[in-house]
């Protein structure tokens, strides 16, 4: 009997000292897991996004890339509500591409059109920029347009205005009403002249 439970203790032991070792290699192979955040869809939406990137094409052409860094949809109203918005236009002919920014938008599918708002900056391959803080854009017409003070500059002028509409593959660009200019000439400018 004394053998059986020497046996029996032998066994404990061993059990122990597997489970001592089993506990030390998963502990140094233990790698914590980071929760994932889920993001809840916003009151209304049926879908959150996060880090979208939608081009339109037409004929294999590009005609526009869309980027956000997150996006609620809305099944029914087929409307998308962006974040940290980011467009390229891709001109016709030697227009070049133009960018847009802004803090966040509204993408109506149904309706072909877009409103972005939030400190919004556009800019132009040729060094032109305009700013204002709600702009509206009409997929059919290709036309970005605002009711709202906007700034035009480039590093020789700055215009400022009330309104305006650009024609995005023509950048044809219509100021509206109270237009102001002015020339910024740098001091080494008037020494030349």
């Amino acid at each position: 009997m004394k053998q059986f439970f020497s046996a029996r203790h032998l066994l404990v032991v061993a059990i122990l000292v597997l489970s001592g070792m089993l506990v030390l290699v998963i502990s140094r192979r233990y790698t914590r897991i980071e929760p994932v955040a889920v993001d809840v869809p916003a009151a209304g939406a049926d879908l959150s996004l996060a880090k979208i990137d939608y081009t339109e094409t037409r004929g294999g052409k590009a005609f526009w890339r869309l980027r956000a860094d997150r996006a609620s949809y809305d099944l029914e109203t087929g409307r998308s509500r962006l974040h940290n918005v980011h467009l390229r236009f891709f001109g016709a002919g030697e227009s070049g591409v133009l960018t847009l920014d802004a803090r966040r938008g509204v993408w109506d599918e149904k309706a072909g059109e877009l409103v972005v708002s939030g400190n919004v900056v556009a800019r132009s391959e040729r060094g032109y920029e305009f700013s204002t803080d709600r702009l509206h854009y009409r997929q059919a017409e290709r036309l970005l347009w605002t009711d709202q003070p906007v700034r035009l500059s480039s590093g020789q002028f700055e215009v400022e205005a009330t309104g305006m509409r650009l024609l995005v593959d023509q950048r044809r660009l219509k100021l509206l009403a109270n237009v102001r200019s002015k020339w910024l000439i740098r001091p080494d400018d008037e020494e030349k002249g």
